[in-house]
């Protein structure tokens, strides 16, 4: 059997990650039952330190040697040196995937084909990230290259991009990015207009008919999703929530203004918080996405982080001039959130995204 290996950021306890994986391996095992699809469970070491490595307990002090505090954290320590998430682990491994324990693991396995995305994959202004050359199509063991809606994030055309992001894309057979800005970096790194945007994966697959994300067991709710929004704003949501009797549960990210906070919620039944919440407030690219998915009125702070992401399809379904000169409770409640003509434009969209998809593999 022919096999598709996808790479992306696996095994990360981040919501939009998650769901993006998720998304993108229901949509190619949908389109080639004769493949295997699997995820390759692979992150550079300095991106999983950022997550799951412990500090390990020092001694600042002499009041540390006769802390029982100090010495039960030790304990802890020794017994598990590493994070766990639990609300995670159980939802990575509903997608099918290979482990594979290091980068010469990787570079030595064989895969018909590599698709590498979805996500700001390519965002190499983060340290933390590793600079991991594979991400971007270096050093992989394939017939055929794709990348499928690969996102330079944060970074700019006039950025600083060292020789192994060029010499990757160079590898690739098929680009396509999720967003303007990065299609613009591909074309004056490679000197040529050749990536195709499409949507991301999550606006792609009908999370609405999927069975295994669970309905809410809350009603009447306002769902939050970030930490970086204006008091302005967190005042006229907590107000609104009052007059109106309604809850305001953050999800995820859920900062400290909210009635319920749901930090440990697995990343399905967050997924399944958008579905069934009064409205949406949100400052991160993929809550815009579930937002959108479900239909909802999104109070939408589109910060600086976001915007290389978001600007793209926000035009491309005509609510870019809501929030481009910010945004406030008000603006969002009222706008004519014409569902009907935004589903028609994302249809077209969806139709050019599920071509791309099907010509990953080639002819089965």
């Amino acid at each position: 059997m022919r096999k598709i290996g996808i790479l992306t950021f696996w095994g990360v306890p981040n919501y939009g990650a998650f769901a993006q994986a998720y998304a993108l391996n229901k949509l190619l095992k949908n389109n080639y039952n004769k493949y295997e699809v699997k995820h390759l469970a692979y992150l550079h070491q300095r991106h999983q330190d950022l997550y799951f490595k412990k500090n390990r307990p020092r001694v600042s002090s002499v009041k540390c040697l006769v802390s029982p505090y100090f010495y039960k954290e030790c304990l802890k320590y020794c017994v598990n040196p590493k994070r766990s998430y639990p609300g995670f682990e159980q939802d990575w491994n509903s997608i099918d995937h290979i482990e594979l324990s290091d980068e010469k693991t990787l570079e030595n396995s064989y895969f018909d084909v590599i698709v590498t995305g979805s996500d700001a994959i390519w965002e190499y202004s983060i340290p933390e990230f590793g600079d991991d050359i594979h991400l971007i199509g270096n050093k992989l063991n394939c017939n055929k290259l794709v990348s499928y809606a690969a996102s330079f994030g944060d970074m700019n055309p006039d950025d600083t991009f060292k020789p192994f992001i060029k010499n990757g894309l160079d590898s690739y057979d098929d680009i396509s990015v999720r967003d303007e800005n990065s299609k613009t970096i591909v074309m004056s790194l490679l000197g040529k207009d050749c990536a195709k945007l499409v949507l991301d994966p999550t606006l792609v697959y009908d999370f609405k008919s999927d069975k295994d994300i669970p309905k809410s067991k809350y009603e009447n709710y306002i769902l939050v999703y970030g930490n970086d929004f204006p008091k302005e704003l967190i005042d006229s949501v907590v107000g609104y929530a009052k007059d109106k009797g309604l809850t305001v549960i953050g999800a995820g990210i859920a900062p400290d203004w909210c009635d319920i906070r749901l930090t440990d919620i697995g990343p399905k039944a967050w997924i399944g918080m958008f579905r069934d919440a009064e409205f949406v407030v949100t400052c991160t690219f993929h809550g815009l996405m579930f937002s959108i998915n479900f239909e909802k009125k999104i109070v939408f702070n589109q910060v600086a982080y976001v915007k290389n992401r978001s600007t793209t399809l926000l035009q491309e379904l005509g609510l870019y001039d809501l929030y481009k000169s910010g945004t406030n409770l008000d603006s969002a409640l009222n706008f004519d959130w014409n569902y009907e003509e935004i589903n028609k434009r994302l249809f077209e969209m969806r139709k050019e995204s599920l071509a791309f998809i099907r010509g990953i593999g080639g002819n089965e």
